[in-house]
């Protein structure tokens, strides 16, 4: 479930700063990155959002719920204070073993008894304008000894993209991810303080096929996108309002540049990253059905009863039905996390994957491909997919899997295993 929250600035009570660059790592395609797609290798779970607010650095804005953290009280005089450290270190591709910078910062926060309100603050990254660059991201919880890693895919080439504006709900908190969850206005900060008009395109395409099974070898369905509802949005000094009512893919570009300049935001459906409503819960069911089975489920007259026949019947137990159940769509909406585009994520083929299989136990990626390995997962042998990146709709991150029929006894042994 989706939980609103309040975000504070927390303001650090002492920081040190360790500089550092030109210094040899091994290079990230070499590593396994499993952790890419799995949360749940780590106890904290920290929110991270990129700013290049000018040419020659960028802001790194972090989030962390307190009650991720381990506070202690050094003295009955002193406040209970948590003590955790960031640090990153960025590169200019999963090739390269060369530093264009990194740092270690130091903060201590003590708003343990402020249920519910996430710690906010920033770094500044000291990177260049022209290119694109992979940022290793480290939080560590030094009281508790837990920490946590991430990449952060970061785009400065200067084509106005997300990572270029700040966007703010009604709530007035800066938004983390480029997911729209519900109607509403919304206000865009751009980096530069323009006072002009840009273009905003919605894509509401009413088929976004599913990725095809692993085995079957076809061609997939590439759309030339075309917007359903264009406007004008004007900038004051910067900033503007947007209102989101249509669901779609919205894209915001300049100088009528619909490609190489877009900033892309995704209103898929109500509460979009997560699944809210029944419908959402009836559409992935199809990864797990047969064709015949799954036209069965749709002519049920709510959508709520073809889910809970689904269930019910391929549960077995209650208790091993609500873990099935929890697993699948929890895989779905970090489907929808990971790997959305022009398409929810979950539709993706990488999507489909993760929906089914769940996160790989070893991952290699590199800029262009991704080979994910399962290692005797849900009661089978290993087995291995590889994803290359292709030419996509408005210039978007999209992969396609390498496929065989050599996959189809593996799916279905799959399939079952989730069905019984």
């Amino acid at each position: 479930m989706k939980l609103k929250t309040i975000i504070i600035l927390s303001l650090p009570v002492f920081c040190f700063v360790f500089f550092n660059s030109c210094k040899t790592n091994t290079a990230l395609s070499r590593q396994n990155l499993d952790f890419l797609y799995d949360e749940t290798k780590f106890e904290l779970n920290p929110g991270y959002r990129v700013f290049h607010h000018s040419v020659d650095s960028s802001t790194l804005f972090y989030k962390i719920s307190p009650e991720e953290l381990n506070y202690v009280q050094k003295s009955d005089e002193e406040p209970y204070k948590a003590n955790y450290k960031i640090r990153y270190k960025v590169f200019e591709s999963f090739d390269s073993e060369i530093l264009t910078d990194s740092l270690t910062k130091f903060f201590s926060d003590t708003s343990k008894h402020q249920s519910g309100l996430n710690i906010t603050d920033s770094v500044i990254i000291n990177i260049p304008e022209g290119r694109n660059y992979i940022m290793k991201l480290e939080m560590t919880d030094i009281e508790g000894e837990v920490s946590n890693t991430r990449l952060l895919n970061i785009n400065k080439s200067g084509d106005g993209n997300f990572q270029y504006y700040k966007i703010y709900d009604e709530d007035q908190s800066l938004m983390f991810y480029p997911m729209i969850s519900q109607s509403g206005n919304y206000i865009l900060k751009y980096r530069d303080e323009i006072s002009e008009e840009v273009d905003v395109n919605i894509y509401n395409e009413n088929e976004r096929p599913l990725a095809l099974p692993p085995f079957v070898d076809e061609d997939q369905y590439m759309p030339e996108l075309k917007a359903d509802t264009s406007f004008r949005l004007a900038f004051k000094d910067g900033i503007a309002e947007l209102q989101v009512e249509a669901e779609g893919l919205y894209t915001i570009s300049q100088n009528n540049d619909t490609v190489s300049k877009v900033a892309a935001l995704y209103y898929f459906h109500e509460g979009f990253p997560y699944i809210e409503d029944d419908y959402q819960m009836l559409l992935p069911l199809r990864y797990l059905t047969t064709g015949e089975e799954y036209e069965a489920l749709k002519l049920y007259s709510e959508p709520s009863g073809a889910v809970d026949i689904f269930w019910t019947e391929m549960a077995g137990t209650p208790m091993r039905g609500r873990q099935v159940v929890d697993r699948f769509y929890n895989n779905i909406e970090k489907s929808n996390k990971y790997f959305t585009t022009w398409k929810e994520g979950w539709k993706t083929d990488r999507g489909m994957i993760y929906s089914v299989f769940g996160p790989p136990d070893y991952m290699a990626k590199t800029n262009g491909s991704e080979r994910w390995v399962y290692y005797e997962k849900w009661k089978m042998p290993r087995v291995e997919f590889n994803f290359s990146r292709i030419d996509a709709p408005l210039n978007m991150t999209c992969f396609e899997m390498s496929r065989n029929e050599e996959y189809r006894n593996i799916w279905f042994q799959v399939i079952d295993n989730i069905r019984r």
